[in-house]
C-alpha cells in the first residue's frame, strides 16, 4: 500500500515538474479557441495536457486565475511600435494589433473584457500611458485603459463571436422548418456582423450559434425585410423541409454548397459564379424550384427518374422515365462549376442562365488589383477616443501658445 502511495506521489511530482506556466496558458488558449470560455474547466484542461487535475493546482488557484493569466499573456504579446510620425499612428496601430490578436483567438476578446484588472495592470496599458504622457496628455492612464478596452470590444461583435469561424471559413445558413417568405441577400459592403435581419419587426429572426451556424425563423410570413449575409464568409445554404416561398439572392457571395430538404416549395435562387465544384442537392418531394446562374457558368446536372417538369436551359423534360445527365459545354473539364443533383419525386425544377454577373468578393487579406491587402475597417470607438485625445492636446497647446502635436 505504501509503495502504491509513493508511486502516486512520484507520478504527480513528475507531472507537476513537466508543466510550467507557459505550457498551461498555451493549452488553455488552444481549448478556448475550440470550446470557448464556458467549455474550459480545470478538469478538461488537465485532460488536454494529459495530466491529473491536481497537478494544475500547483500552478494556479482556479479557473478564474487561469483566465486572468491568459488575459495578461494576450495583452503582453502586443507591442507598441516606435513611430517617427507622431503618437496617434503609434496608438492606432497598437489598438489594431490588439484587436487582430483577439480576433485570431476566438475567445480572446471575452477573456480580456472579463479581466479588467489585468488590463489595468498590463504592460500594454503602461506603455500606451507613457506614449500619451510624452504627447502631453494629463489623464494618460485613464485614456490608455479606455483604448485597450475599446480595442478588445471591437474584436467581439456578438455573443457568439468567440466561436464563429474566422472570415473566409464556412458558415451554414439553415432556414428552419415551417418558415415561409424568407428572403436572403448579401449584406452591404462594410457590414461587421456575420448575419443580420434587416427590415424591422416584420423581418425574419436569426439565431447565430456557436460553431458557425445561423438559423433563420419566419413564421409570421409578413414578407418584410430580409436576412443579410456577410460576404466575408463562405456560405453553405440549408433549406429545411416545410419551408415555402423562399427567395435566395446569393449573388456576390462565396458558396460551398446548397441543400434543399423534402417538403420545401416555391424556391427562387440566384447563384453567384462558383468557386470550385459547388454541390447543389434538390431532395425528393420538392415543388417548384428555380435556379438563375450567371451566363457561361459551368453546370453538371444529374436528374433521377421520377422527376416531373425539369427544364435545363433550353431542354425541357416533362417526365423522367430514366436518369438524365446534362452538362453545359466543357462543364466536366471546368474546375469552377455547379454539380446539381435532383432526386426522384421533384416537380418543376428549372435552371437558366439569367442571373447578373456579380464579382465574388476577395477573401479577407487577399491582394486586390493594387497588389496590397484590402484594409480592414478601422474601429469607430477607438477613433472617437483618439479624436477626443487630439482635441484635448490641441486645446492645451493653444492655451500654452505651442504648435499642435500629432
Amino acid at each position: 500500500m505504501a509503495t502504491e502511495d509513493t508511486s502516486a506521489v512520484r507520478r504527480q511530482e513528475t507531472e507537476t515538474s513537466a508543466l510550467n506556466r507557459e505550457a498551461v496558458i498555451q493549452a488553455a488558449l488552444e481549448m478556448l479557441d475550440t470550446v470557448g470560455i464556458d467549455g474550459l474547466s480545470m478538469r478538461a484542461l488537465a485532460e488536454h495536457l494529459g495530466v491529473k487535475a491536481a497537478s494544475l493546482y500547483w500552478h494556479l488557484r482556479d479557473k478564474e486565475q487561469l483566465l486572468e493569466m491568459v488575459a495578461e499573456t494576450l495583452l503582453d504579446r502586443v507591442e507598441v511600435p516606435t513611430s517617427p510620425v507622431g503618437w496617434r499612428p503609434q496608438v492606432a496601430a497598437t489598438c489594431e494589433s490588439l484587436a487582430q490578436l483577439l480576433r485570431d483567438h476566438r475567445a480572446g476578446a471575452g477573456v480580456v473584457l472579463g479581466n479588467l484588472l489585468a488590463v489595468q495592470r498590463s504592460r500594454l496599458t503602461h506603455e500606451l500611458t507613457r506614449t500619451l504622457r510624452l504627447a502631453g496628455l494629463e489623464d494618460a492612464e485613464g485614456a490608455s485603459f479606455a483604448l485597450v478596452v475599446e480595442a478588445a470590444a471591437s474584436a467581439s461583435t456578438s455573443p457568439a463571436a468567440t466561436l464563429l469561424p474566422r472570415p473566409g471559413e464556412v458558415m451554414t445558413l439553415a432556414i428552419d422548418s415551417g418558415s415561409w417568405r424568407v428572403m436572403v441577400r448579401p449584406a452591404p459592403p462594410g457590414t461587421v456582423d456575420v448575419a443580420t435581419s434587416a427590415g424591422g419587426g416584420g423581418a425574419p429572426s436569426i439565431d447565430v450559434r456557436p460553431g458557425g451556424l445561423v438559423v433563420v425563423h419566419n413564421r409570421r410570413g409578413g414578407n418584410r425585410g430580409a436576412v443579410e449575409l456577410s460576404p466575408d464568409y463562405t456560405w453553405y445554404i440549408k433549406v429545411h423541409g416545410g419551408t415555402w416561398n423562399t427567395v435566395l439572392d446569393l449573388s456576390g457571395l462565396r458558396l460551398s454548397g446548397i441543400e434543399m430538404d423534402s417538403g420545401s416549395g416555391n424556391i427562387t435562387c440566384t447563384l453567384p459564379a462558383p468557386a470550385g465544384a459547388v454541390p447543389i442537392r434538390v431532395n425528393s418531394g420538392i415543388v417548384n424550384v428555380t435556379f438563375h446562374r450567371p451566363r457561361n457558368t459551368a453546370v453538371h446536372a444529374a436528374v433521377s427518374s421520377g422527376s416531373v417538369k425539369v427544364r435545363l436551359d433550353d431542354r425541357t423534360i416533362k417526365a423522367m422515365a430514366s436518369d438524365v445527365h446534362w452538362d453545359t459545354p466543357g462543364a466536366l473539364r471546368s474546375d469552377d462549376r455547379y454539380d446539381v443533383t435532383v432526386y426522384s419525386g421533384c416537380v418543376r425544377v428549372t435552371m437558366d442562365a439569367s442571373a447578373p454577373a456579380v464579382p465574388r468578393p476577395p477573401r479577407p487579406d487577399a491582394p486586390h488589383e493594387g497588389g496590397e491587402p484590402l484594409p480592414r475597417r478601422t474601429d469607430q470607438g477607438v477613433n472617437l477616443i483618439l479624436d477626443g485625445i487630439e482635441k484635448r492636446l490641441s486645446d492645451l497647446q493653444i492655451k500654452g501658445g505651442l504648435p499642435a502635436s500629432t
